[in-house]
């Protein structure tokens, strides 16, 4: 029976229909730019007939659609293209075409590629448990179903998903796909504000790519497997007061948010990098909240240098084989932790120059290397700026850091030596340090710092040298610094520090010497 479902008058094909037919034979695309827009128009019926190899007409005897598929450019297509549960036995390609009622590829499988560029989609593109043996691309085209499913794809399977450009108005939604080759949407727009932007629960992936990409709403992409690469410099998430980015469990050999830009929580605890995790300038905001949750993720190293954090940066008990690096960087959230990073495991912790307005928690922490936080800056006036109880460290340099609040390093252990020379610790109505119970095994360095509160040091063991040399401490109470039942291993230098206040060593043990030279005054109040 002869196909007779084309847009013309009295039944007729279009000009468009015309060549549209006539190329899928030959293999050659079909381009109707040039027509009028009443010639442009396609029945959605004559495509799927056309892309099923199903097309039956007297005017086009021996019709046979070649194996290089269906190609059509500049049409408009009118209705629904319903391709569910269809075979699909070659490529599908539009290029600038505009659907006005959305495509059906439920459940379909295609051989070959589906190409949808520079096009237009109005409705749902539909693509639920369909097969492509090749990509999908969809370079530059819009997607509108703006309160619902602009694009529906549960559990798709296909080589490659790329998207580059596109605009999607509504909801993404591909729980489950599988892409054997690369996700890419760089330079896209998803918008589906207050829900969720983009929907890859489960998502299996070789590589997943997102560069400046603008996601409004949420961006789910829990407990997804990606194979290599997560990418997304320069993009912009924005769900404020909600979840903008949802990556818990995630898995993948690096993950970039270089220059990105979180509005709202951003969740990737429990994820396992097994690369690193680089965010340097980036930004992250969710104020008086939690900005980042990193609980128990794994990474080969951690990177925020330049990064803003406005909220409570939380990677409590994350294992980072590598460093730490947040060298001035910028983390903010003054009623709460700033950073929790309680029993945090690290090869290295790196701040230099940093700020920090809130507590830095890192009680219990476990770092193989260096602590470095030289010329940082802690704010928490009101209590303590660093609480570091339990802390295991190779070596802790802070010198020429500004401190406003109580350093609290109780039963830490130092292998070697714990250094604040030119350091600015204020908590000028208790104790500035607070170090009782603590090992320094290579010794403890406050050279012409300027302490005001008690430096406490009870029943601590100090190796090598204490040096306070030059220094200025100042405690409200009468004793400045507590040495009782203390172990100083080497030489104790006081050259030239002024100490206002006592200093109460009793039962204390020096092994190697007291210097007191230079002038240093022990005033007591």
């Amino acid at each position: 029976m002869d196909f007779s479902n084309f847009s013309g008058k009295n039944d007729a094909p279009t000009e468009a229909e015309r060549r549209l037919i006539e190329a899928c034979a030959t293999g050659s695309p079909a381009s109707c730019h040039d027509l009028e827009e009443s010639e442009r128009a396609v029945s959605a019926s004559l495509i799927t007939a056309l892309a099923t190899n199903r097309f039956r007409h007297r005017d086009w005897n021996d019709w046979e659609l070649h194996d290089l598929g269906l190609m059509l450019s500049g049409a408009t297509i009118v209705d629904c293209v319903d391709l569910e549960r269809r075979r699909i036995p070659s490529a599908l390609r539009f290029i600038s075409c505009d659907f006005n009622e959305g495509i059906d590829l439920d459940s379909a499988v295609l051989d070959g590629d589906i190409f949808i560029c520079d096009c237009s989609v109005s409705g749902t593109f539909c693509l639920v448990d369909a097969i492509i043996s090749g990509r999908l691309r969809a370079d530059a085209t819009t997607f509108e179903n703006s309160g619902g499913d602009a694009i529906r794809a549960q559990a798709v399977k296909t080589k490659g998903w790329l998207m580059d450009r596109a605009k999607v108005k509504g909801r993404l939604d591909i729980r489950g796909a599988e892409i054997s080759g690369q996700f890419s949407s760089l330079g896209a727009t998803f918008e589906n504000a207050g829900g969720d932007a983009i929907q890859a629960q489960g998502v299996r992936a070789i590589g997943w790519f997102m560069d400046r990409v603008t996601v409004k709403g949420c961006f789910d992409i829990n407990a997804a497997d990606i194979a290599g690469q997560f990418a997304a410099d320069g993009a912009t998430f924005e769900n404020p007061e909600r979840r903008a980015i949802h990556a818990q469990e995630v898995k993948a050999t690096g993950w970039f948010m270089d220059g990105a830009t979180v509005k709202g929580r951003f969740d990737i605890n429990g994820a396992e990098i097994a690369g690193q995790f680089a965010a340097d300038g980036a930004t992250f905001e969710n104020p008086e909240r939690v900005a980042i949750h990193a609980q128990g993720v794994t990474a080969t190293g951690w990177f925020m240098n330049g990064a803003i954090v406005k909220g409570c940066f939380g990677i409590n008990s994350a294992k980072i084989i590598g460093q730490f690096v947040a060298s001035g960087a910028r983390f903010e959230n003054s009623a709460d932790d700033a950073i929790s990073a309680q029993n945090v495991t690290a090869g290295g912790w790196f701040m230099r120059e940093a700020k920090v307005k809130g507590r830095m928690n890192i009680a219990g922490a476990q770092i193989d290397g260096q602590l470095v936080s030289d010329n940082a800056i802690f704010k928490n006036a009101e209590g303590n700026a660093i609480q570091a109880q339990g802390v295991d460290v190779v070596s802790w340099f802070m010198n020429g850091a500004t401190v406003e609040g109580s350093i609290d390093i109780t039963s830490i252990n130092i292998v070697v030596q714990f250094s604040a020379n030119g350091a600015k610790i204020e908590n000028p109505e208790g104790v500035a340090i607070a170090a009782s119970f603590s090992n320094f095994g290579g010794g403890l360095f406050l050279v012409n710092a300027a302490v005001a509160g008690g430096l406490v040091l009870a029943a601590s063991a100090i190796g090598k040298m204490f040096n306070v040399a030059g220094a200025s401490i100042r405690a409200s109470e009468s004793r400045a610094i507590d040495l009782r039942d203390a172990r100083i291993i080497a030489a104790t230098e006081l050259d030239g520090a002024e100490i206002f206040g006592n200093v109460d060593a009793r039962r204390g043990r020096f092994e190697s010497g007291l210097n007191l030279k230079g002038g240093s005054s022990l005033p007591h109040r």
